[in-house]
């Protein structure tokens, strides 16, 4: 083999390599977001939760306060 046919495989690898590079980053930024609106969802279907029980617990002692 010559040398210059060594360093063009050389190039040709580093290339290669960066192409996957790039492509593994792109893969992983597009799986953040997901991740993001995942926690999101589920901080807000907690938030649901808490005022569906502050709504009942109104309710509930709406009785106790017309009594008053």
């Amino acid at each position: 083999m010559n040398l210059w046919t060594m360093i063009v495989m050389i190039v040709a690898i580093c290339v290669i390599g960066d192409i996957i590079k790039l492509r593994n980053k792109k893969l992983n930024d597009m799986e953040k977001p997901a991740s993001e609106a995942s926690n999101l969802l589920t901080r807000l279907m907690k938030r649901i939760e808490n005022l569906e029980t502050i709504v009942l617990e109104k309710e509930r002692t709406k009785q106790f306060d017309e009594l008053r």
